[in-house]
């Protein structure tokens, strides 16, 4: 449960986030940028060891937290092979306004 303070203050913050961001964009704008820092892990490791999973789990969810933060819809576009793990995704945001 968050505190009902912090959750203003994470309100505000996106609230301030998204004003800032309304005068550099405008509604031709695309923004594109890796999803993942890196290469697929192997499960097992992160199935062993709770710690690095969580460490894991973090970094690959950091590229995608502010276009969830600010409620940008966007798209992943995959790239490997079968033979290899994915190395990268791209995600591409049309910028809107909120």
């Amino acid at each position: 449960m968050i505190d009902p303070e912090a959750e203003k203050n994470i309100r505000d913050g996106r609230l301030d986030l998204t004003n800032v961001l309304s005068l550099i964009l405008d509604e031709k704008t695309f923004i594109a940028y890796p999803t993942v820092p890196l290469v697929a892990p192997l499960t097992a490791p992160l199935e062993e060891d709770d710690d690095l999973f969580v460490r894991i789990n973090r970094l690959m969810l950091r590229n995608t937290m502010i276009g969830s933060f600010l409620g940008w819809c966007g798209i992943s576009i995959p790239n490997g092979s079968r033979q290899f793990r994915p190395s990268d995704r791209f995600s591409v945001v049309r910028w809107s306004g909120i």
